[in-house]
């Protein structure tokens, strides 16, 4: 009875919420597996969460710290056109050490960026600048950012998420980033009932 009654609440949620896609978790469960493999394994019972703590901690520097070339995926059906060439070359200036190309999508470590995407730059919990991918950028291996930065009215307490507003007024266009500036994966914003937009991150 109480899983029918839970049924009732959707409509709610999925108004203020936006699409479940956008915010459903069954990919972080699908984690837990690899702790439980790892719990099967070791043999210390003195304090287990510590110890998947270390393991994953150890597990994520190894990533970080073993760069390869195949870390960053590209497809040859998502390379596009474009008459920002000679822009790119005078933004990238000495860093344009080869030819550049332009993607409408890539995989770099396992996540997907694609244009249209959202993207941010942190400095405490209540300073955002926030940005939407126009173009991805590949000179030789490095991946940089074509962006326009979207205005951020301010935090929002109450739903711990930046309040956005109207976001497709931008404030500068054609912006050119490196991928190691942003904070990390991109995010979708999330419609509230009352139709203002909001951008919640992840990394605090």
């Amino acid at each position: 009875m109480n899983c029918i009654h839970i049924l009732t609440h959707y409509p709610t949620v999925i108004s203020q919420s936006g699409p479940p896609k956008y915010f459903w978790s069954f990919r972080f469960e699908g984690k837990h597996k690899e702790f439980k493999i790892y719990c099967r394994t070791i043999t210390s019972r003195k304090n287990i969460c510590v110890t998947l703590a270390i393991k994953w901690q150890l597990k994520f520097a190894y990533a970080l710290l073993n760069f390869k070339e195949e870390d960053c995926i590209l497809n040859d059906v998502d390379k596009i056109q474009t008459d920002l060439l000679n822009v790119y070359n005078a933004k990238l200036g000495s860093l344009a050490n080869s030819e550049i190309s332009v993607y409408s999508k890539i995989f770099f470590k396992g996540t997907s960026y694609k244009i249209n995407n959202f993207v941010s730059i942190t400095q405490d919990c209540s300073a955002l600048q926030l940005f939407q991918i126009n173009e991805i950028i590949i000179n030789d291996k490095d991946i940089f950012f074509n962006v326009n930065e979207i205005f951020v009215e301010c935090y929002d307490a109450h739903y711990a998420a930046f309040r956005i507003g109207k976001y497709v007024n931008n404030i500068q266009k054609n912006l050119v980033f490196h991928i190691s500036k942003f904070d990390g994966p991109p995010n979708d914003l999330s419609k509230i009932k009352n139709g203002t937009h909001m951008y919640k991150i992840t990394n605090f």
